[in-house]
């Protein structure tokens, strides 16, 4: 396509239809490498925050009550988000 965008910088008449049709793929082309990025980054986010969860927290039949015990949770509000995190001495 490079190739073909060089007799693009002033079409003539004939060709200025196929200059068109080419930027119009190279844009769909931008937009797809676009969105296959911000898949890519949310797809990495949702894991990494799974496996610090699923490392992080406790197994269900634990107490957290016992000595040394460390909790962590999740907390959102209105203007914040971030996590607790609490222990048993």
């Amino acid at each position: 396509m490079a190739a073909q965008a060089g007799n693009c910088g002033d079409p003539t008449p004939t060709i200025a239809a196929d200059c068109a049709a080419l930027a119009d793929v190279v844009s769909a082309e931008d937009n797809l490498r676009t969105a296959s990025t911000v898949s890519l980054v949310s797809a990495a986010v949702g894991i990494a925050g799974g496996a610090v969860l699923y490392f992080a927290l406790p197994p269900s039949s634990s107490t957290y009550s016992r000595p040394g015990a460390i909790r962590v949770t999740p907390t959102v509000g209105p203007t914040s988000a971030g996590w607790t995190v609490a222990g048993a001495f």
